[in-house]
């Protein structure tokens, strides 16, 4: 059975919650794991749209395919919150990525993760 396609199918039939106006929203993951340090922060703006649209700054546009990996991964933990955690999905928006700091050692997909889920409960 395909169950993606079906969960998407649910989705789709799904009415949208709808936001007022611009939200800017930081989403942080500064977690120490022993020895090492997990490392993302990255900001976000949400505007009202008539469908569900990701855009992203220039100087993000810029950066290198190991980094936009790193965003990727964002967009995931935002989708993680807005699509599924909610009672009711919110999908009319309009998500502008503005910044992104990456570090260079602590930096990893997990904590782009993290930091995009903690954006999206902020929304």
């Amino acid at each position: 059975m395909k169950y993606l396609e079906k969960w998407i199918e649910h989705l789709s039939s799904q009415p949208s919650l709808t936001i007022e106006g611009q939200i800017k929203v930081k989403g942080i993951c500064k977690k120490h794991l022993g020895p090492r340090l997990e490392y993302a922060i990255i900001e976000l703006m949400i505007e009202p749209s008539n469908v569900l649209d990701i855009e992203f700054s220039k100087e993000l546009l810029a950066l290198n395919e190991e980094s936009k990996a790193l965003l990727d991964a964002a967009i995931f933990g935002v989708f993680d919150v807005i699509m599924v955690t909610k009672l009711i999905p919110l999908k009319n928006i309009k998500i502008i990525f503005l910044s992104a700091d990456i570090h260079p050692i602590d930096s990893n997909r997990a904590a782009f993760l993290k930091a995009g889920r903690d954006a999206g409960h902020k929304i």
